[in-house]
């Protein structure tokens, strides 16, 4: 037999209830408890306790007894041993719910009332089951009455002819989610709470941040002798406090992703935020941490991560395609989280503010625990953006006529050089992680037929790139003089502290398509092929690699591997 029971705390209802049963006080339950929509519910009465048994195989009636003893295939910890006189069947499945008996004093807060509401972390597939249990009102102690009901399209839920006596509720749910990052369903299921007042509402949604909140409330009911309404209030202006730096607003459970206001962008834009680049696993495993430091002392302490968090949505993060997935699957509004991001990390970055006023301003990140705290940025437009040039470089111009695009250029000993990574779009690209982000930091990505140099620039030779490592101090500490002072890790490499950029030739770790390396090295191609002994048709390139360190290395790339591309200008004849 297999028993499903809602809660630890419902076994001790039903052991201490149980003494005070009595035969003769029987009663019909009268709906409100959904065990399932496609077998028969058959329901008794004692005196103080509702069991509800449901039979896969067939219809029958239960009587609880006192003084016997239970025969069963699945062992129920309780502190009462009680047999059933109807014998059940090997195979019988059982879903057990113990509901509390309300005394013939209390009066439910909403006799058969509906509870609805939305399931988010991104919306809850179709199917996720969403329970509401009731509460006492002093220590959160389940009274053992529950409702279930489960989601449809985009997380909408509703519980139906919920009577609680109680005012509160845990409202909990369990199901798969859309990456609102990747538009895709989530490989795993995530369970989400919410402690909520369904007193005066019908509208009750569970969501990312309720579920950060939900810890803390109890911390504070149970160790601080807070009512629950004291504990929201409390623990939902600390959530904001720590990661937005503002004071709350609404209540969380009135938040929607889809929603307009403010403070719906700031649970959009955490839920962004959390899952990143993390796998699914991953991103459950941050949420439960970030619980439990919030739960004690309400504050989100892990320094590491909130500045990973900073980091990916201040040079990785591909906010126009997050707002494609997130419209796709609205059914109303998306709220501007572009905006709460954008605040997030410029305040961890401590950059200010950005406006007409301090238009083309650069700042370097004031951040010294980031791994980019070397990294300059930019006021351009009234936001600022990474900025990978040297703000002390005379740099040249130069407009590639086929699309537009302007480089900037860089004059070192006889050679004229691109300081930036070529761009153009005409022959084909591709970019690191397929993340648009990247190529806006590194520049495209091309294969070696994919390369297109402008018109009166060409790809250089290994013996063009060894002229530009004699002219800046040979390949024993070149990499120092090339390296951008930022668009790398100090963290993956403390060896880039010492980059100059002396040179103007501003190059960032890009690493290479599919393989990776971004933030350890750059890799650029040269015009020298290498081929397969006997064979006449080349299949790599002769490539260098600008480290971390102060050298430089030469290697081989095959023509089916990515990497960015820099240009050397024709010489005049």
């Amino acid at each position: 037999m297999k028993f499903h029971i809602f809660s630890g705390l419902v076994l001790s209802v039903f052991a201490f209830s149980f003494f005070a049963c009595s035969d003769d006080s029987t009663n019909n339950a009268g709906g409100g408890v959904d065990v399932g929509n496609s077998v028969a519910i058959d329901t008794v009465f004692l005196k103080d306790t509702i069991t509800i048994v449901r039979d896969s195989i067939s219809k029958q009636d239960s009587v609880i007894k006192q003084d016997t003893i239970v025969k069963q295939d699945t062992i129920m910890k309780q502190d009462t041993i009680v047999k059933q006189d109807t014998i059940v069947k090997k195979d019988t499945i059982i879903d057990t719910v113990i509901v509390q008996k309300p005394d013939s004093s209390d009066t439910p807060t909403e006799e058969g009332s509906t509870i609805s509401g939305v399931v988010q972390k991104g919306p809850f597939l179709t199917g996720s089951s969403v329970y509401a249990f009731e509460l006492d009102d002093e220590k959160l102690l389940q009274t053992g009455r529950a409702f279930h009901g489960k989601t449809t399209s985009n997380g909408q839920f509703k519980i139906a002819n919920a009577s609680f006596t109680s005012k509160y509720a845990i409202l909990e749910a369990t199901g798969y989610f859309i990456n609102e990052i990747t538009g895709k369903e989530s490989d795993g299921q995530i369970t989400m709470r919410t402690i909520a007042d369904i007193s005066d509402k019908e509208m009750v949604n569970i969501n990312f941040l309720t579920q950060l909140a939900y810890d803390r409330i109890t911390y504070l009911v149970l160790n601080k002798e807070m009512s629950i309404d004291q504990a929201k209030q409390q623990a939902e202006a600390e959530i904001i406090k720590t990661f937005f730096g503002t004071n709350a607003g609404e209540n969380f459970e009135n938040l929607n992703i889809f929603g307009s206001s403010e403070d719906d962008a700031k649970l959009l834009a955490l839920s962004i935020l959390i899952l990143s680049d993390k796998s699914d696993a991953k991103f459950s495993k941050t949420l439960a941490e970030i619980s439990e430091d919030i739960e004690t002392d309400g504050s989100y302490d892990d320094e590491k991560t909130k500045l990973s968090m900073a980091e990916y949505a201040a040079f990785y993060m591909d906010l126009k395609s997050i707002r494609k997935n997130v419209e796709k699957i609205a059914d109303g509004s998306v709220p501007d989280f572009e905006k709460a991001i954008y605040d997030y990390w410029t305040n961890t970055f401590g950059l200010g503010l950005c406006t007409a006023e301090n238009e083309g301003e650069i700042k370097k990140n004031q951040n010294e625990k980031s791994a980019y705290s070397t990294t300059n940025f930019i006021c351009k437009n009234s936001v600022w953006e990474p900025y990978y040039l040297n703000p002390t470089c005379n740099y040249g111009i130069f407009t590639d006529e086929r699309d537009g695009k302007v480089y900037h250029t860089t004059q070192i000993g006889e050679q004229t050089w691109m300081a930036e990574n070529l761009r153009y779009e005409g022959n084909g690209y591709s970019c690191y992680k397929d993340n648009p982000a990247y190529c806006k930091k590194s520049g495209l990505y091309y294969t070696y037929d994919q390369i297109e140099c402008p018109s009166g620039w060409h790809l250089p030779s290994i013996s063009e790139w060894k002229a530009l490592f004699v002219a800046v101090g040979d390949t024993a500490v070149a990499a120092d003089s090339l390296r951008s002072v930022g668009g790398w890790s100090v963290t993956k490499d403390p060896r880039i502290a010492t980059t100059t950029d002396s040179h103007c030739f501003s190059v960032v770790a890009a690493g290479v398509v599919p393989f990776g390396d971004e933030l350890g090295s750059a890799y650029y191609p040269s015009s020298n092929v290498l081929y397969r002994v006997g064979e006449t048709t080349p299949v790599a390139s002769a490539n260098i690699v600008i480290t971390p360190g102060r050298n430089i290395r030469y290697s081989n790339m095959y023509f089916t591997v990515g990497t960015p591309v820099r240009c050397i200008k024709d010489t005049e004849e």
